[in-house]
């Protein structure tokens, strides 16, 4: 879905909350993307244009809608008709997909969202549906409930039309991203009850295995056919992260906890998804560099006050989109920015001209 990117102008607000740290240099300036009016905000959904899909609280916090942050701007994209919406992923083009109420907020619709509009995918016969990815060609994938019962089988759209990629031979099935081959990744229940991950290529649903226990998911794949997830270890202790890759599914462990995971992928094969730490009630970001899993946290400067509680996309320059804290029980979607990405006489330009203090004036007074 990635593709090369050169920096765009939203660099030059990368130092919104950057303060050179003491000790170890940070690597991300972290940035507060603000929300729809309300309290809390998350980001879902990155490309490689910086441009980023997510949900976002309204003005006092009535309802929260799906937005898409672009050229330093998040606009509200609406609903399908009812109380609220979510953008999950975005493309290389701007296209959003997500999940929508309809009309009376009985049912949740998968919805794409290009052009200005929003629109309705439909389902696969059955009440409610929702999209999780889409690629650079605007296909989309995501899950629907079928006619008939209330279990959900993986959908892909190919443009026109919803289709049912089946199961594992169990119940249900969710797709939760694709490549721009149309290899589609997600989790499926087999004949056994158990929930799997899975691989669909060239028609076929293909069960990946576990990493020794009972369930895995496959959450991510990249342009080369790389696929990252989480699955229960043997004895089902704990869920860990994986890479898959010419057959094999490879342990990444965890940061120290039971539990981690991630849940998406760039074209260098770089991660990121969440991981709770020994003792810890609520998760942190973390990182896959290729050679070892990185809490977020130690990577941003201390002294920016941002606590990063999950990292949810990473695109091909390393840009990571997720969501944390600064001290306040409202969530709020974050860009993290590679430091190095941000050209030198830039940085100093910004630090001349206050921009940290101008970052935290602007997250104290919102």
């Amino acid at each position: 879905m990635h593709q090369s990117k050169t920096l765009p102008t939203l660099a030059l607000a990368a130092l919104f909350g950057f303060h050179a740290a003491s000790g170890a240099a940070p690597l991300y300036a972290v940035i507060d993307l603000g929300t729809l009016g309300g309290g809390s905000s998350q980001a879902l959904g990155l490309n490689n244009a910086g441009q980023i899909s997510g949900i976002a609280a309204l003005t006092n916090n009535a309802g929260a809608n799906a937005f898409l942050y672009s050229g330093g701007v998040m606009t509200d994209l609406g609903t399908l008709g009812g109380a609220t919406s979510n953008g999950q992923d975005i493309n290389a083009a701007g296209q959003v997909v997500g999940s929508s109420l309809t009309a009376g907020n009985s049912d949740t619709h998968a919805f794409l969202y290009s052009g200005g509009t929003m629109t309705d995918l439909g389902t696969l016969g059955g009440a409610s549906s929702g999209a999780a990815a889409i690629n650079n060609l605007g296909q989309v994938v995501g899950f629907s409930q079928i006619a008939g019962n209330l279990q959900s089988h993986a959908f892909f759209f190919d443009g026109t039309t919803m289709n049912d990629l089946g199961t594992l031979g169990g119940t249900t099935s969710v797709a939760l991203d694709l490549d721009d081959s149309g290899r589609i990744v997600g989790q499926s229940f087999d004949s056994n009850g158990d929930a799997h991950a899975f691989l669909y290529e060239a028609g076929l649903m293909n069960d990946l295995g576990t990493l020794g226990g009972t369930t895995s998911t496959a959450a991510a794949i990249n342009a080369g056919g790389l696929i990252a997830g989480y699955g229960q270890i043997t004895g089902d202790t704990g869920t860990h992260p994986f890479l898959y890759s010419g057959g094999v599914m490879t342990d990444l462990g965890t940061l120290g906890g039971d539990s981690d995971f991630l849940v998406a992928l760039n074209a260098a094969g770089q991660g990121v998804g969440m991981s709770f730490l020994p003792g810890a009630a609520f998760p942190v970001g973390l990182f896959w560099d290729g050679g070892a899993l990185r809490d977020l946290n130690a990577l941003i400067d201390p002294a920016s006050g941002w606590t990063i509680r999950g990292a949810t996309d990473i695109n091909d320059a390393g840009w990571i989109v997720g969501y944390g804290n600064d001290g306040g029980i409202d969530t709020r979607a974050l860009l993290l920015v590679p430091l190095a990405a941000i050209p030198e006489p830039d940085l100093l330009t910004l630090i001349g001209a206050g921009a940290w203090l101008l970052g935290r004036r602007r997250r104290e007074t919102t």
